[in-house]
């Protein structure tokens, strides 16, 4: 099946079952705007939907993550793309390739030595074998079957899903609050300079 044209996203559809959905907006450094969280939220319900993915595997296209557009619309789009992470059913890894800051992560000034020992991330890789490696740790996911891991992510998933979609509800009006901070302009005047 030939995969859709999205906005700002590269589609590679593996045959062991990874979708491999790569941020490539390498000029804007990645950053998101209105139209790649809708194509975010596309992705996300297409890989929900093909029967034939088992893994979907978010990166970057060797840009920094960074987020400096307002948040759009108060807020309501970036919620809607974390609650369709929240209620993803498949494998989800995001694998991301360089410094990141804004909405796309909720912690800042850590290395990824320090992200590691606090458990935010699983494995650091090496630039030049990132990608190799990102998709070999893929491969042992997609190796599950399929329905049993679907199955066993509702059963633990379904006990706390309300409340992280109420988590998600507080967090946006708080970030909303903090991205309008003069601090938060501060800190990203100078992480650009």
């Amino acid at each position: 099946m030939a995969l859709p044209t999205i906005f700002g996203i590269e589609l590679n559809n593996h045959e062991n079952g990874i979708l491999e959905a790569t941020f490539n907006r390498p000029n804007e450094l990645n950053s998101f705007n209105r139209e790649l969280y809708e194509s975010l939220l596309t992705v996300l319900s297409l890989a929900k939907e093909l029967s034939t993915v088992k893994v979907l595997v978010l990166t970057g296209n060797d840009a920094v993550g960074l987020t400096l557009d307002k948040l759009q619309d108060d807020g309501e789009i970036t919620k809607n793309c974390i609650d369709a992470f929240i209620d993803f059913p498949k494998v989800l890894i995001v694998g991301w390739n360089g410094p990141a800051i804004g909405v796309s992560v909720t912690i800042s000034l850590l290395n990824s030595a320090e992200l590691k020992e606090l458990k935010i991330v699983s494995h650091v890789y090496k630039k030049d074998e990132f990608r190799m490696k990102l998709l070999k740790f893929s491969e042992g996911y997609a190796k599950v079957p399929p329905v049993a891991f679907e199955t066993s992510k509702k059963l633990l998933r379904d006990t706390i899903r309300e409340d992280l979609h109420k988590a998600n509800k507080l967090e946006m009006r708080l970030l909303i609050e903090r991205m309008n901070s003069f601090e938060s302009k501060l800190l990203i005047m100078n992480f650009c300079n």
